[in-house]
């Protein structure tokens, strides 16, 4: 898995913020679209392109882009 590839699916559940906004080390939660609700829709994501349902208490510890992928790759 490369982390361009799982920006771009990650920007995707911000319907309303320039996508070219999202780099790895892009803390997404200070976007003025986030809410508890993109953060479902994420999770989502994580589920069904990866197969790896992600604690939410887990989640909530990541900060940025890279640490959410990097939570992902370690279980793929």
């Amino acid at each position: 898995m490369e982390i361009q590839e799982f920006i771009e699916k990650f920007s995707e559940q911000f319907f309303d913020t320039d996508p070219t906004l999202f780099k790895p080390e892009t803390e997404f939660r200070q976007f003025e679209e986030w809410s508890s609700m993109t953060g479902l829709c994420i999770l989502t994501m994580i589920k069904d392109e990866y197969g790896f349902f992600m604690n939410p208490k887990d989640f909530k510890a990541c900060t940025t882009v890279r640490d959410v992928f990097e939570a992902v790759l370690s279980h793929c």
